[in-house]
């Protein structure tokens, strides 16, 4: 590298690591908001995050940085840069040109609201009290629908540059494609499983001990290579999720008494989403490539943990004594089969998160259905649960018992997360291209997990997803990692061999 150029991207460095830095810091407060903060301090929360974002965002628009910028876009045109470098200089291009049209107020605002929403939801959820919450998801979608106007190529279109905070390299019309072949498909295996004589699913409703949940919570996460305590930690949320990187990965359970032993899974799945942020590439500490790729991307690597992994015939064989050991008298009369139909039985709930593989995606088609509207205004939020219901009884055949059950479940809305919904099915979609590429490579794989040998797939996992962070984008990546674009034929393969397996029949 010539000696200016060297000294440019130096000061590249120093200046983006100041960058990253306020946005980790803003990651911990929202940790802590989650599981930490008194219920009274929300309102302190709210200004501490919006003065952060505003210093985020004033330096991510800074006029020198664009400049180093633009200098090194032409170093790296030149060759003077190596791939990591060129791949940082192109990220953070990405990144400050959206921000530079944003106006820091705007930005600012957004981060307040989120915070304020996301305390107003959590309480009218509890209350099942959507008129509570409306005011707040109303500003909300005003102040991003500005958002996304600043952003957008056609204003016609304000759904892709939401979208493309969490997807940048796909638009909406290539998101609804894929739930769109999905949806075929999908459809009419779900109508064909639903009508077979079902599992028994009464292990899933006992009320299980949250000690030993936790207990069970902790070992999985130790089976997955977390060092329990040195490199992340695990806490209870609302709303389970994961955030941190590297050295510092926070994973958040929940245990609710009505779900039984869905905290095993939840921390199964926000493990997953810790492994790659734990395993990004460590020597890139603080610039753009050492972060995820996209969120779909993210999603495939916890519904590979928590699905294809943890809820596999498999892994049950290995991991039932232990849950056995945990609660003798709730499984004194189950045994590892019954639980994997159990786990996997198809059940038409109102619950996205409580869902089963099969029955998950339908879910999001109804979010993914909805939210362009609010953000186009042709939906208004008063609106909206009655617009849930009719659209969920369309997919599932019936209404959701109340608000909470239905248009009130989820935050993300309250937290200004429009466009985030869809990549929960690219990342299920992804979980099974990559989980057939990791069966090629090592075809003794369900022998390994049975042994609750899990270091094969880890490996797998780092090398083609994980190392690589955001050096390829995440189209180049999933054709490196799986040799194939992204699509819903390997899905589709996995629920054949599942539910075939599960219900002992031919599909």
């Amino acid at each position: 590298m010539e000696p200016d150029v060297t000294r440019t991207y130096q000061k590249f460095e120093t200046l983006w690591k100041v960058i990253s830095a306020l946005g980790r810091a803003a990651g911990k407060i929202q940790w802590d908001q989650q599981v930490m903060m008194p219920k009274q301090g929300g309102d302190m929360c709210a200004e501490e995050l919006a003065a952060l974002e505003e210093i985020h965002h004033e330096r991510m628009v800074d006029n020198e940085l664009w400049r180093i910028l633009c200098d090194l876009r032409h170093a790296a045109s030149e060759g003077f840069l190596d791939s990591m470098q060129s791949a940082n200089v192109r990220l953070a291009l990405r990144d400050a040109d959206r921000a530079r049209v944003i106006p820091v107020s705007l930005a600012s605002d957004i981060a307040r609201q989120a915070c304020i929403g996301e305390q107003v939801w959590e309480e009218a959820k509890g209350r099942n009290d959507f008129a509570m919450f409306a005011p707040h998801l109303a500003k909300m979608i005003k102040l991003k629908r500005a958002y996304a106007r600043y952003l957008a190529a056609d204003l016609k279109d304000l759904y892709t540059p939401l979208l493309q905070d969490y997807e940048p390299d796909f638009t909406a019309a290539e998101v609804t494609k894929l739930l769109s072949d999905l949806r075929e498909q999908l459809t009419p295996l779900v109508e064909r499983v639903i009508s077979m004589p079902q599992p028994d699913c009464s292990v899933l409703k006992k009320v299980y001990n949250a000690d030993g949940l936790h207990r069970l919570s902790q070992r999985v996460i130790s089976l997955m290579g977390f060092a329990g305590g040195e490199d992340s930690r695990l806490d209870v949320s609302a709303h389970p999720f994961c955030t941190g990187t590297l050295k510092d990965v926070r994973m958040t359970t929940r245990f609710v008494p009505e779900d039984g032993l869905e905290a095993f899974y939840s921390t199964l799945h926000e493990a997953g989403h810790g492994l790659y942020e734990r395993n990004l590439p460590y020597d890139q500490a603080g610039m753009p490539v050492a972060s995820a790729v996209s969120l779909g991307v993210h999603e495939s690597q916890s519904r590979f943990w928590e699905v294809l992994v943890g809820k596999s015939r498999s892994f049950l064989r290995y991991i039932f004594p232990e849950l056995q050991n945990t609660f003798p008298d709730m499984l004194a009369n189950e045994n590892s089969d019954s639980l994997y139909r159990a786990f996997n039985a198809a059940q038409l709930t109102p619950i996205r998160v409580n869902a089963d593989p099969l029955t998950y995606n339908l879910h999001i088609i109804v979010r993914v259905d909805l939210e362009p509207l609010l953000i186009s205004g042709d939906l208004e939020v008063l609106a909206l649960p009655e617009a849930w219901n009719r659209r969920f009884k369309e997919l599932f055949g019936f209404t959701p018992s109340d608000d909470a059950h239905g248009s009130l479940q989820d935050t993300h809305w309250s937290g200004g997360s429009f466009g985030y919904f869809g990549t929960y099915t690219l990342g299920n979609e992804l979980s099974c291209q990559l989980y057939e590429a990791c069966h090629a490579a090592y075809p003794d794989l369900e022998n390994h997990i049975a042994a609750g040998d899990l270091m094969p797939a880890r490996h797998w996992l780092r090398e083609h997803i994980h190392r690589h962070g955001s050096l390829y984008d995440a189209k180049t990546l999933i054709k490196k990692a799986t040799g194939k674009p992204l699509g819903c034929e390997a899905l589709m393969r996995f629920f054949k061999k599942r539910y075939e397996d599960v219900y002992q029949t031919s599909l």
